[in-house]
């Protein structure tokens, strides 16, 4: 993924501080929406990717998607990989995605035009 943002961005001659990218987050609870700029990958496949390839300081889009053990408590293990690249169930579609993607949308106007502080995903 690294990759093909640093085509984009060399491609339109994107800055840095331009560029927002959108992804899961399982330290935050599911459907909760937080935004930063720059920060580590703290693991993630993905942000680890775009780092190498462009640096750090994009604008991040945060989306929790939760850890498994918090969404089923019996849960001895966790295996953090099959969680982040599985489908999401129909529940959670309905439960808490839909609402979240809907959000980001309504608010992506204020991202576009910089006003990242304006940004209202409570």
């Amino acid at each position: 993924s690294g990759l093909a943002v640093k085509e984009i961005k060399d491609f339109y001659n994107i800055p840095i501080n331009k560029i927002y990218v959108i992804h899961d987050e399982i330290d935050l609870d599911q459907g909760r929406i937080k935004t930063k700029i720059g920060g580590g990958h703290n693991g993630h496949n993905g942000l680890k990717s775009i780092d190498r390839y462009i640096g750090k300081d994009y604008h991040r889009i945060r989306v929790g998607v939760s850890r498994p053990s918090k969404v089923y408590e019996k849960l001895d293990q966790e295996n953090i990989s099959k969680w982040v690249l599985s489908d999401f169930t129909s529940d959670e579609e309905i439960n808490w995605l839909n609402k979240t993607l809907d959000k980001i949308t309504n608010e992506i106007n204020l991202l576009i035009t910089n006003q990242i502080e304006s940004l209202n995903f409570k």
